[in-house]
């Protein structure tokens, strides 16, 4: 079994005076579908690479939940933030596939200098995405397909479009719904594969293909 790297957001408790670290257990039931356990990346950690250079870490996950700084003053964290820029800068240094799941995509998007815009009807919400041909996404999703949405913000289509870095992979309307570096294994999805239930077998595929499992 694999270990990966993934990302917590931060939830805060004002009545216990008490700020957590969070992840759905529904990460760790669909990494086991993949021979997979997550290891938990604390946002206050000091020394990150050197854990993750002696666990032999090999692919990262930065998950969903909360917003940018660059996107809002409501449900931030610097500290998240940093290391998941700090994640992003270890990952390409050693060439280590990373997967972006929601806010995670828009973080890879914000690292490339491309930035999101508000979106109203995406919050528990469903709907089709266009996937580009001949890519690994639409080798395992097909050219559309219909996803899970629970985000208020999304990169811009427009920008990525004129991105030398990243490739727009899926789109909804004017709002980018999946992408990969051109030159790196970076890749980022808008919507949560560990959402669904049961776990989609396509989209198992796809993660499993992308982060090397």
């Amino acid at each position: 079994m694999k270990l990966v790297a993934i990302t917590q957001r931060v939830e805060h408790f004002a009545d216990r005076g008490e700020t957590r670290d969070a992840l759905d257990q529904a990460w760790t039931d669909f990494l086991r579908e993949l021979d997979a356990a997550p290891l938990l990346i604390p946002n206050h950690i000091q020394n990150l690479p050197q854990l993750l250079d002696s666990l032999h870490i090999e692919r990262i996950i930065l998950s969903g939940g909360g917003n940018l700084s660059t996107q809002s003053t409501e449900d931030i964290s610097d500290a998240r933030e940093a290391r998941e820029r700090e994640l992003l800068h270890y990952a390409m240094e050693r060439k280590i596939p990373v997967l972006g799941v929601c806010r995670g995509l828009q973080v890879i998007c914000d690292f490339f200098g491309i930035t999101s815009k508000s979106l109203d009807g995406h919050v528990a919400k469903r709907h089709n995405i266009a996937i580009a041909p001949r890519t690994v996404l639409a080798k395992h999703l097909g050219r559309t397909t219909e996803v899970n949405s629970y985000h208020n913000f999304a990169p811009r289509v427009e920008e990525l479009q004129n991105s030398k870095e990243l490739e727009l992979l899926a789109h909804s309307d004017s709002a980018v719904e999946a992408a990969r570096h051109t030159t790196y294994p970076l890749y980022g999805i808008m919507w949560h594969p560990e959402r669904e239930k049961p776990f989609r077998p396509q989209e198992l595929n796809f993660c499993k293909e992308i982060l090397n499992l």
